[in-house]
């Protein structure tokens, strides 16, 4: 039986909600408020930092479930859960916690596992019920009052409804602390009507709908799926013979690591232990149809559910599907977010804007956006898709799959999607700053894949543009690989001579120049100029972007004359074509700097950059990678000719602009540091410019590998200072280094080449190695008189060394 309250109240929603008064004799109230004081001392001992074993719940709980002997993972969420019970303190009013997430994800099972360990420590009882149809919720509360629950008096189930629900609200105010629990409630009108407006009840709800109205005091608790550990732990649940197949966890990531589906593949695998039928690398096989959904798996024909809900995973997602009327504005606008999502790459966070702008007209209205945005809301609070804390947005693979069964336009929504990422990709690589695009990367490869798969016009262009980001990126070797077969795509299309591959034949060149390639990284950019040469004649704008790259190049492979040359003509070229402040003609202009410098006309090349940096500036600001680039360039120029101050202040002011949009692990992060470096070692820090040069170092070895020609430029640098300290040993294992380096590259004869050989000849002098030192300066001698000539001032100098030699 109950306490004995004196009630009055008032009428709200329909519902009396009642006052309690106690009208107890002094020695039953004394007894009634130690009581009480037991059951919140309980509540206080509920652990929070762990996770007790599921015991008996008081007498008179209603809890519809039985505990799960297969329940795995969740240790975090179960803790969460305890901690908001208990927020607070006992004296604490109507704590409520949304479990939500995606039909399937096991909300309502997480739910009764808590229950099960965490519900002794509500003294009142638990008391479960279920909110899915709203019109049975008045029924679901009043019976937590009959036989099956707290059984208030002897005829409760002859009373009439009403005064049932009165009977239950009245114990649901009292501070006696009590766990309810509102499963499958998708309605917040649902909850400020049935929440208790005082007293010591707890509420967990379950739902998929994420977002709350915040005056609800809800705390949200969103689920995602399992851990791959975790997954593989629940199939073998099932299938202990299995624990350490070598396909479980590939069954458990084509799944999605969705509870509900590893449950179902769980007791399909155990229903056929000793047939093919349950042979895990068989039924992965199944798993690789489109028609997954379909498979007998899925259905829930052979599984039993521990909570009692749709056992079938499309008809799990179904429920909410179900319930978009394609009749109204807003519904059909969330079917279509629905459908372009399911395009996207499975599973990943999507880019909010990514997913609206696929499926805004070109020039939305507002009325649209509104629209548009309730669409959204639609889709979160059925649980279609999840929202994350940056506000992107995730939709399962199996609602995917699910959702590209359903539609009805797929075609369409693929073109929509490949349009919007292969013009917004563009437009972010041409700007120059590649962190817009990082969320985005991930879709832009799917969609290229898909795009490739069905034979797309779009997908060529999409292949090569994600080829474009990952060289901005550093990542070169995924950037050749994307080149390559962009490349391949529109070579079948439009043929091997046609402008339309030129885009890709330049991207695989600077792929291949920064992988060390560097001749073949020549023949690529050659081939481009040739193929627009053709095509547009010698004076077009694209013909000017080949004979830059080709001057890259050429500089990289030691030409510094071809270089100048070719960046000459690109700048003359472009002149013609851009306007004065256009930041193309900074690019043409600052490389013609760069070679004047390398030809040793100092005051040329610091004219010339000092050019492209105001034109940059004025284009982009004074924190873009062009302008970094050009300060780069101008801190170089200031270093040759012996301003140190000027010049750290541009390399630092490169560095500073690189770090903040490129990251710390860049190879142009590395440039600046080692460039910084050389100042120090010139102002005679050498133990600063060791460290400079070592961390420059490391980070283009983590990019190139140890054997690049990059990675010869810090050795070379290393090496200088480590003689300059002294420490000729280790400079003489960085010089043999960077000499095999150089010779692999460039061959043996190379201004490079002669140069490592040379340094590596000076370290042999120091240590005393005369043999060592003449055979390095001879090798040297030989070099520098095939490029140099006999009578040059290098050889010269090679020679003199040599004759003092042989006088020591």
């Amino acid at each position: 039986m109950g306490d004995t309250f004196n009630l009055s109240g008032d009428f709200r929603d329909g519902v009396q909600y009642l006052k309690c008064t106690f009208q107890l004799p002094p020695d039953e109230q004394r007894q009634f408020e130690a009581s009480l004081n037991q059951a919140k001392e309980k509540l206080t001992a509920l652990p929070t930092d762990t996770i007790p074993e599921a015991s008996p719940l008081p007498p008179g709980s209603r809890l519809l479930f039985y505990h799960n002997p297969l329940f795995v993972g969740r240790e975090q969420n179960l803790m969460e859960l305890a901690q908001i019970m208990v927020k607070g303190g006992v004296a604490a009013v109507g704590q409520l916690v949304a479990a939500t997430g995606l039909g399937g994800i096991g909300k309502t099972q997480l739910t009764s596992e808590f229950c099960h360990r965490y519900g002794c420590y509500f003294a009142g009882g638990v008391f479960w019920m279920s909110f899915a149809d709203p019109e049975e919720v008045p029924t679901e509360i009043a019976r937590c009052g009959g036989l099956q629950g707290m059984n208030l008096i002897e005829d409760f189930d002859n009373q009439p409804l009403e005064s049932q629900l009165q009977m239950v609200l009245t114990q649901w105010h009292s501070p006696l602390p009590r766990l309810l629990v509102f499963d499958n409630c998708e309605d917040p009108a649902l909850i400020a009507r049935w929440r208790p407006r005082t007293g010591g009840c707890r509420i967990i709800i379950t739902s998929r709908r994420d977002r709350w109205d915040p005056a609800l005091g809800i705390h949200p608790l969103a689920l995602g799926v399992l851990s791959p550990t975790e997954s593989c732990s629940l199939l073998a649940e099932y299938r202990p013979d299995l624990l350490d197949a070598p396909h479980l966890g590939t069954i458990a990531k084509a799944l999605g690591h969705l509870p509900l589906a590893l449950h179902l593949a769980g007791s399909y695998l155990n229903l056929y232990p000793h047939s093919p039928l349950g042979d895990p690398a068989r039924y992965l096989e199944k798993l690789q149809d489109p028609a997954l959904l379909a498979h007998p798996s899925l259905s829930g024909n052979d599984g039993h559910s521990p909570t009692e809900h749709e056992q079938h995973v499309g008809k799990t997602f179904a429920l909410s599907w179900d319930q978009l009327d394609p009749e109204d504005t807003t519904d059909t606008i969330a079917l279509n977010l629905l459908s372009e999502a399911a395009v996207l790459a499975p599973g990943e966070p999507i880019p909010r804007a990514m997913l609206m702008a696929i499926s805004q007209p070109e020039q939305p209205d507002e009325a649209f956006l509104i629209d548009q945005e309730d669409a959204l809301q639609r889709i979160l609070s059925l649980g279609l898709v999840q929202s994350e804390a940056d506000g992107s947005l995730v939709m399962h693979r199996l609602v995917g799959l699910y959702v590209r069964q359903q539609s009805n336009d797929w075609v369409d929504v693929c073109d929509r999607a490949e349009t919007v990422l292969y013009n917004t990709a563009k437009e972010i690589n041409e700007y120059g700053l590649p962190a817009p695009l990082l969320p985005w990367r991930i879709h832009l490869q799917h969609v290229a894949e898909h795009a490739e798969t069905r034979g797309s016009k779009v997908a060529g262009k999409l292949w090569n543009e994600l080829g474009h980001h990952l060289i901005m990126v550093a990542d070169y070797e995924e950037a050749r690989i994307a080149t390559e077969r962009a490349l391949s795509i529109d070579e079948t299309a439009f043929g091997s001579n046609h402008p339309n591959i030129t885009s890709h034949v330049n991207n695989l060149g600077l792929a291949l120049m920064n992988l060390g390639h560097l001749n073949e990284a020549r023949k690529a950019f050659e081939r481009a100029l040739t193929i627009n040469e053709a095509a547009f004649g010698p004076e077009h704008q694209e013909v000017a972007i080949n004979i830059n790259n080709l001057g890259l190049v050429l500089s990289e492979l030691g030409y510094p004359e071809k270089a100048f040359a070719a960046f000459k003509r690109a700048m003359t070229i472009s002149e013609t074509n851009l306007e004065p402040d256009d930041p193309g003609l900074a690019t043409y202009i600052n490389n013609l700097g760069t070679a004047l410098i390398d030809l040793g006309d100092l005051e040329g090349g610091r004219s010339k950059i000092e050019q492209a940096l105001v034109i940059d500036e004025a284009a982009f600001g004074n924190k873009h990678p062009k302008v970094a680039i050009r300060l780069s360039s101008f801190g170089g120029v200031l270093h040759a000719i012996g301003d140190l101050e000027e010049a750290w202040k541009a390399y630092d002011g490169a560095l500073s602009i690189y770090l903040e949009t490129l990251g710390p692990n860049h190879p142009d992060v590395a440039t600046a540091i080692n460039n910084l470096g050389g100042v120090m070692h010139a102002l005679g820090d050498l133990d600063g410019a060791r460290k400079a040069y070592e961390q420059s170092l490391n980070i283009d070895e983590a990019i190139f590998g140890k054997d690049h020609h990059v990675v010869a430029v810090r050795l070379n640098n290393l090496g200088l200072l480590l003689r300059d300290l002294g420490d000729l040993q280790e400079a003489k294992k960085i010089f043999i280094r960077n000499l095999a380096i150089n010779e692999a590259t460039f061959g043996p004869i190379h201004k490079k080449t002669g140069t490592a050989v040379h340094n590596l000849g000076l370290i042999f002098k120091d240590l005393g190695d005369l043999k060592g030192a003449r055979a390095a300066f001879e090798q040297s001698l030989i070099i520098s008189k095939q490029l140099n000539g006999s009578n040059s001032p290098v050889t010269k100098k090679i020679r003199d060394q040599l004759n003092i030699l042989d006088t020591d």
